[in-house]
């Protein structure tokens, strides 16, 4: 039975699950971030262990990472975030005035044999004024930046 548990707020760290193909962008003693919910900001880390185990449900291995300058405002079990840079990728994005919603759908008007079509997708992030497109679209597809209202 536990009786006490005690704490050094000067040597906080985050336990973070990390997926399996990202691990090999850590190393121990690499500088990385961490951002916490409580206190609401970002901490410097580094990183002081990689378990060597895989978890086989979630294809992650847990990485622990000391917090550089925490102090007492963060206390023990509070939920974070390590960002770990996975490197350039490809993305389709259009304009947001391009994509019209009903409800919880999405859609785009594709043009195909010159005739502006339907076409269901499913958007990720916004950047500036373009939303990501993470399905639905391929590159080099053509659509209409201003849709054509259609009837009912």
């Amino acid at each position: 039975m536990l009786l006490l548990a005690v704490y050094d707020p000067s040597r906080m760290r985050l336990e973070a699950p990390v997926p399996v193909r990202l691990v090999n962008r850590l190393a121990i003693g690499q500088s990385v971030e961490v951002t916490l919910d409580r206190p609401a900001k970002g901490f410097p880390g580094t990183v002081s262990e990689v378990v060597s185990e895989v978890d086989p449900a979630s294809r992650t291995q847990l990485v622990k990472i000391h917090l550089d300058g925490a102090t007492g405002d963060v206390l023990p079990g509070t939920f974070g975030r390590l960002w770990v840079d996975a490197g350039p990728r490809e993305i389709v994005s259009v304009p947001a005035s391009a994509v019209i919603r009903v409800g919880q759908l999405e859609f785009v008007q594709a043009v195909r044999d010159g005739r502006a079509v339907r076409r269901l997708v499913k958007t990720g992030p916004a950047r500036d004024d373009s939303l990501e497109i993470l399905s639905g679209l391929s590159a080099g597809d053509v659509i209409l930046v201003n849709p054509v209202p259609q009837e009912g």
